[in-house]
């Protein structure tokens, strides 16, 4: 491929930039391999008497005359910007293209853009030169020796392999080839229509072969003796034992229905960049399978307890990877479609990334036999799956707006299922089939999963979790989104969280009703509280911030303040007059928590910062009232009149808000979690 006239423009530029920092008699290189995203490689290195030489070999020795200058060079090259960018030179080429470029001090620089006879002339070198790149003993290379198998894999190719290195001191068998960039360009230049690829270098005889052959590029048709080579003893005990794990899961998956043929391959990457449950540069490990049971759709991991491939993480070959695989199991049969970008695989993925940081969930499962983890909608990796050009759907298009904003929302660890059992024997040890089953954020509060009270009050929280599940009918499953098809999307941007099941209020409010009820402050008695509240906001009462306890189910709040003049207004568990008007008063920072006060006129009063928790406010008028993060949890404001109020950051949790009137009132971070908002006027 003959560069352009621009091009060859360009290498003009580059060959004088770079003549004064050349030296007679050496012949030096770059090469890039260009990818669908971009390239890698582009070190310089020189060839000297047939063997390259690097900058990283002229670090390791300082003293050899043949490096000199050679890391200098990479530097300027490194720096090279703006008009002199190399990039230029390949960035239109298609992907799996290796492209080499030669400077010689005087001589134009070249591009070679390389073919098939150029690519394998590159791969006889790179088999030699990879056998000894690391070593420290200067061993002989006597033969190298591998059997290659590609598999397509969503839009990536998989490069599957098995190698062995003899040299004069040691043979090693692997999984990698000489150089697998260098592979993917070969395949790529014989037409992507490659089964297999064998070769063999010993000495300098090399032998290729592939299935098909290539007559014309002298790559013979694949011989069914070289589709398995001789592998060192230890290296194929691993190999058999991770081909004997993939046969027990497959053949189990099978067990549980219907296997679609299509798995869905995942990326790692991202924030989370753990593979399953070591994996390879060269393939896809992370892959989810879709199977249909006769009720339910299971879509759960196939590699999480493949073997490891290195005797660093498993010497003795005792693990089947984390000893565990992981599920999502949603109601009914949910189509291929549907999974695919479903918000849910990609929380599936973040989970497993979690687990594998947190190194030994089965031992974590085993102490616990339940955990919860706790997300935000920005902790999911939504960029996870192969051969989708966007992201996953987010976490708008499975919970409903109120079960996750603006909170967390959670995921619950090992839920029993009656289609998936709970453990499998694997080859080498027992793994376990977890459920990953999403949650709403009802139970991240701190009377739930946040509670202080200790670990043994999380896990009551987490069996009452599966109880309700359990109730609900819903199990361990889920379904294909919890939004409402048509629902009024207006409620939820006004009353946001209103469409969270509400939870149980520990107040006992026929208690509280009752005992207000006791007691009717006069007209007189609420003016003298009023005018007190004036001296406390003067001597600075309103800095202060209320602690809410409860004692036998009833409310007890404290305020901290270092106000010492005047009094808080505070009518507690008492009933104001039907219809007292408290006209445009500075009340900011009352509390007004369990008392009754139906139809009172609190329009134009400035509330901000006041506690109105558990009291009854039927009918109430709040027209044009600033209640500027004013706590209403548990309260009844059924009837009253909010129009034109300003409700920013006020808290609505659990509060009867049947028929009152929102219209042009200001809700901006404002929450509803769990409030009835029947009938309501907005």
């Amino acid at each position: 491929m003959n560069p352009s006239a621009e091009h060859l423009e360009l290498m003009q530029r580059i060959t004088a930039h770079l003549e004064p920092h050349l030296r007679e008699g050496r012949t030096y290189h770059q090469e890039f391999y260009k990818s669908e995203y971009g390239s890698s490689g582009g070190s310089v290195f020189l060839l000297h008497e047939g063997k390259s030489y690097t900058a990283w070999y002229a670090e390791q020795n300082p003293d050899d005359a043949v490096t000199q200058g050679l890391k200098e060079i990479d530097e300027v090259i490194d720096n090279m910007r703006g008009d002199l960018d190399i990039s230029d030179l390949y960035y239109g080429l298609p992907a799996d293209t290796k492209i080499r470029f030669t400077y010689v001090k005087g001589q134009p620089m070249e591009r070679l853009v390389m073919d098939v006879p150029h690519l394998l002339a590159d791969l006889k070198r790179e088999i030699r030169e990879d056998a000894v790149r690391y070593t420290t003993d200067n061993p002989e290379f006597i033969k190298a020796e591998a059997i290659i198998r590609f598999v397509q894999q969503a839009d990536e190719l998989g490069v599957y392999t098995d190698e062995t290195t003899v040299l004069s001191t040691r043979t090693n068998s692997g999984s990698s080839p000489a150089d697998t960039n260098l592979i993917k360009c070969l395949y790529k230049a014989l037409g992507g229509n490659v089964e297999k690829l064998y070769y063999k270098l010993e000495g300098d005889d090399f032998v290729i072969q592939s299935k098909p052959g290539f007559p014309q590029f002298g790559i013979a048709e694949l011989e069914p003796a070289n589709e398995t080579i001789e592998l060192t003893p230890e290296y194929k005990k691993r190999r058999d034992a991770q081909d004997e794990a993939i046969r027990i899961r497959t053949a189990f998956y099978k067990t549980l229905g219907t296997v679609l043929p299509v798995p869905i391959y995942l990326s790692v990457g991202g924030f989370r960049s753990n593979s399953w449950p070591e994996g390879s540069h060269y393939h896809t490990s992370e892959v989810l399978r879709v199977i249909y049971t006769k009720d339910s759709t299971i879509v759960i991991t196939d590699g999480l307890s493949d073997v490891y491939t290195s005797e660093r993480s498993d010497a003795n070959l005792e693990y089947n990877g984390i000893g565990a695989e992981m599920y999502i199991e949603f109601d009914g049969h949910v189509t291929y479609d549907d999974i695919y970008d479903h918000f849910c695989v990609a929380l599936l993925n973040s989970v497993t990334q979690i687990a594998i940081e947190h190194s030994d969930i089965k031992a974590h499962i085993k102490k616990n036999e339940h955990l919860t983890i706790e997300f935000r909608q920005d902790n999911v990796e939504l960029w996870c799956v192969k051969g989708m050009m966007g992201a996953s759907n987010d976490i708008s298009t499975f919970f409903r707006h109120g079960q996750y904003a603006p909170d967390d929302f959670g995921a619950f660890i090992n839920m029993p299922s009656k289609n998936v059992p709970a453990k499998l024997q694997m080859n080498l040890e027992e793994i376990l089939l977890v459920n990953v089953k999403p949650f709403s954020n009802e139970w991240l509060t701190s009377y739930k999963l946040r509670t202080e009270e200790g670990e043994d009050a999380i896990k009551e929280v987490r069996i009452e979790m599966m109880a309700k599940f359990e109730a609900s009918g819903e199990g361990n499953r889920i379904p294909l989104t919890y939004v409402e098809e048509g629902a009024d999307n207006k409620l939820a941007q006004l009353f946001p969280m209103s469409d969270v099941a509400p939870r149980e209020d520990e107040i006992d409010k026929e208690l509280i009703e009752s005992l207000a009820k006791n007691e009717e402050l006069s007209n007189e008695a609420i003016t003298e509280m009023i005018n007190g509240h004036s001296k406390f906001l003067e001597a600075g009462g309103a800095n202060g911030h209320f602690e809410q306890l409860y004692t036998a189910s009833l409310p007890l709040n404290i305020y901290s303040t270092r106000a010492k003049a005047g009094k808080q207004f505070k009518p507690g568990m008492v009933t104001l007059p039907k219809g007292f008007s408290f006209g445009a008063d500075d009340l900011r920072a009352s509390e007004f928590t369990a008392c009754i006060a139906d139809g009172v006129d609190l329009s134009g009063t400035d509330l901000k910062g006041s506690l109105f928790t558990n009291g009854f406010f039927r009918g109430a008028n709040f027209e044009g009232a600033n209640l500027t993060n004013v706590d209403f949890t548990g309260a009844d404001v059924s009837g009253a009149n909010f129009r034109d109020a300003n409700l920013t950051g006020a808290d609505f949790e659990i509060v009867n808000c049947t028929g009152a009137d929102f219209t042009g009132a200001n809700t901006t971070d404002a929450t509803f979690k769990g409030a009835n908002i029947t009938d309501v006027k907005y």
